[in-house]
C-alpha cells in the first residue's frame, strides 16, 4: 500500500506539472482547447483534495508547515490588495496545486523531477523535429493560429509541438505556450545536470534551448557559467571576454533575424527584457505618487496593459513590499533547502534571478524544478561518495 501511495503522489505531481504548462490547457493562449479549459481545473481539484486527505505523507518538518501557510498567505495577498476585480488574478487552484509539495516525501520529488525531465527531453526532440522540418519546408503537416500576444506572429501548430513565427523570425516553444518560457525551463534542467553535454539528453535540451531563441535561456545559462568559473580567474575571464565578443558580434551583425532578435533583447538591462514602455510609465508615476509600498491593487497592471512579464509587474501590482512578501520567504526557503552545497546554492541563484523577467512562479512545474532539482543535484552527489553496493537514495528517504 506504502508503494502505491507513492506512486500516485508522483502521478498526481507530474500531471499537474505537465498540465498546467501545456499550452492547450492554458486559457490565455490561441492554442487553448475549449474543453481542456473548462474541465480540467475541476480535475485538478479533484486530485488535489484526494492527494492532501488520503495521500499525504505522514511525517512533516517545518519547511512543511511553511509551504502550507506560503500558499495561503500569497492567496490572501491577491484577494485583499486588489484593483480591479474584473482583472485580477487570484487563481484558488494554483497555490493548492503549490502547497502540495509539503506532502511529498524528497525521495518521490527525485523520481517525479527524473520523470519530468524525461517528458521534456521527449517533448524538446518532437519540437526539434517541427523546427528543422518548418525551416527546411520537409513537408510535415501543421496549421497556423494568431500568436497570443503578437499580430504580426503566429503560433504554427504540429500538435506534437509548436513554434512562433515572427516575420521570418522562427522560435521553438514546445509544447509550451512561449518560446521564453521553454528556454527558461531548459536553462534550469541543463544547470541541474552541471550542464554536462556528454549526454544525450542534455544535448536535445540545449539544441531546443538555442532553436527557441530565449534571451532567459542564454542569461541564466551565462550567469552559471560565471558563477561556476568564479573562482577561477582565467576561467571567468575567458567566459567574460566570449560573453563581449558574442554581444559584439550580434548586435553588429548583417544577419536580418539575428539582428532583429538581439538588438531588442541584449542592448537592453534584464529588467527591460520583457518590460514596456506603458509599464515603465507606470512604475514611475508608482513612486511619485506614493504608493511604491504596497503597490495599486491586484489587477491594475491586467486592467491598463495585459503586455509585459517582468517583476516590475508585480511590484505595480502589489508594491515593494507586497513583491517582497510573495518571494523573499520562499528565496530562503530554498537557500536553507541548498544548505552548503555550492551547487545547490548557484541553482537556487539562477531560478531567482530568472523571476526579474518571468514572475510568475508559483505553478506546479516551476516548483517541482526548484526543490526536485535540489534534491537530484544531492543525489548525484550522494551517489559520487557512496559505494556501488549502497544505494544513494538512502539519505533522501
Amino acid at each position: 500500500m506504502g508503494e502505491k501511495t507513492s506512486s500516485l503522489r508522483i502521478g498526481i505531481i507530474v500531471f499537474l506539472a505537465i498540465i498546467g504548462s501545456w499550452a492547450v490547457c492554458m486559457g490565455d493562449t490561441t492554442l487553448k482547447q475549449p474543453f481542456f479549459v473548462q474541465y480540467l481545473p475541476m480535475l485538478c481539484y479533484i486530485l488535489d483534495f484526494i492527494f492532501i486527505i488520503f495521500l499525504r505523507k505522514n511525517v512533516f518538518h517545518n519547511t512543511d508547515v511553511f509551504l502550507v501557510l506560503f500558499p495561503v498567505l500569497c492567496f490572501i495577498l491577491h484577494i485583499t490588495d486588489v484593483y480591479d476585480r474584473n482583472h485580477y488574478s487570484a487563481n484558488a487552484l494554483l497555490f493548492l496545486n503549490i502547497s502540495l509539495f509539503a506532502f511529498i516525501t524528497d525521495r518521490e520529488l527525485l523520481k517525479a523531477f527524473n520523470i519530468l525531465k524525461v517528458f521534456f527531453v521527449v517533448s524538446c526532440a518532437f519540437g526539434i523535429v517541427a523546427y528543422i522540418s518548418y525551416m527546411f519546408h520537409l513537408g510535415l503537416p501543421y496549421t497556423t493560429v494568431p500568436y497570443y500576444t503578437e499580430d504580426s506572429a503566429v503560433y504554427v501548430d504540429y500538435h506534437f509541438a509548436y513554434i512562433v513565427d515572427k516575420i521570418g523570425i522562427i522560435r521553438l516553444c514546445g509544447l509550451l505556450n512561449e518560446p521564453g518560457f521553454l528556454g527558461t525551463l531548459v536553462s534550469f534542467f541543463l544547470i541541474t545536470d552541471g550542464y554536462n553535454l556528454k549526454k544525450i539528453s542534455n544535448i536535445i535540451m540545449f539544441t531546443a534551448g538555442l532553436f527557441s531563441l530565449s534571451s532567459a535561456f542564454f542569461i541564466i545559462s551565462f550567469v552559471y557559467f560565471v558563477l561556476i568559473y568564479f573562482k577561477s580567474v582565467k576561467g571567468l575571464t575567458i567566459l567574460l571576454i566570449s560573453a563581449v565578443s558574442i554581444r559584439f558580434f550580434l548586435l553588429n551583425t548583417d544577419n536580418e533575424m539575428i539582428s532583429a532578435m538581439t538588438i531588442s533583447k541584449f542592448s537592453g538591462n534584464l529588467l527591460e527584457l520583457r518590460s514596456n514602455e506603458y509599464i515603465e510609465r507606470a512604475l514611475t508615476r508608482l513612486f511619485e505618487t506614493g504608493d511604491f509600498l504596497w503597490g495599486y491593487g491586484n489587477g491594475y497592471k491586467a486592467a491598463h496593459f495585459p503586455e509585459g512579464a517582468s517583476i516590475k509587474t508585480s511590484i505595480i501590482d502589489f508594491g515593494l513590499l507586497g513583491t517582497a512578501f510573495l518571494y523573499l520567504p520562499l528565496l530562503l526557503l530554498s537557500s536553507i533547502k541548498a544548505g552548503s552545497i555550492r551547487e545547490k546554492r548557484i541553482f537556487v541563484l539562477c531560478f531567482f534571478i530568472s523571476i526579474l523577467q518571468r514572475y510568475n512562479i508559483f505553478t506546479v512545474i516551476y516548483f517541482l524544478i526548484l526543490f526536485g532539482g535540489m534534491v537530484y543535484i544531492q543525489s548525484k552527489k550522494v551517489a559520487k561518495i557512496t559505494p556501488p553496493s549502497h544505494t544513494h537514495l538512502k539519505s533522501l528517504a
